[in-house]
């Protein structure tokens, strides 16, 4: 990924709990690279179970919306 902006992760909507985001401007290339160092399953993604009960950050990108 090529011209890009680095911002910390703060606002109204975040899809993770990463204190930093890349933010794609205009003139942004992204090109596929093969990194085998990087695992495939890296996310933890919430269960239904654990929404339905309430049980999971709020500040992410899933829940209510005001």
């Amino acid at each position: 990924m090529h011209n890009f902006k680095i911002l910390t992760n703060q606002g109204q909507y975040q899809v993770c709990d990463h204190p930093f985001k890349l933010l794609p401007t205009g003139a942004t290339t992204i090109k596929e690279q093969l990194i085998p160092s990087i695992p495939l399953k890296a996310f933890k993604f919430n269960i239904i179970k654990d929404i339905i009960e309430d049980n999971y950050l709020p500040d992410l990108l899933v829940g209510r919306y005001k």
